[in-house]
């Protein structure tokens, strides 16, 4: 999977289970690509995105996120806030997932 495929808005279950996939995918990588580098980051379950306690699952994604960053130096959005009911919403999150993600490519080279 690549960031490409981070930057559609997904628009049924089927979309966002592939972006889900994608997102944790393109992490996986990251963290692994740091790690090599003598950092200690842990990966957490991030896919699939759930239909119920969304909360502990964005609080995951933060989780995530927030390591990477913090190696990088990278800039952050708060992900926390996600309503998988309100496509506004979803539209919104995975931007700003897309968003640091592209962040990420740019400094690690990973694609």
């Amino acid at each position: 999977m690549t960031l490409a495929d981070l930057a559609n808005t997904p628009l049924n279950r089927n979309d966002m289970n592939t972006w889900s996939f994608a997102h944790s995918d393109l992490c996986q990588r990251t963290i692994t690509q740091l790690n090599e580098q003598g950092n200690n980051l842990v990966m957490q379950q991030i896919d699939p995105i759930p239909t119920f306690d969304v909360n502990n699952f964005t609080l995951r994604v933060q989780t995530v996120h927030n390591s990477i960053n913090g190696v990088l130096g990278t800039a952050g959005f708060d992900l926390l806030d996600l309503n998988i009911n309100d496509p506004e919403s979803i539209r919104s999150w995975t931007f700003n997932v897309f968003s640091e993600a592209q962040q990420w490519v740019s400094h690690t080279g990973i694609s």
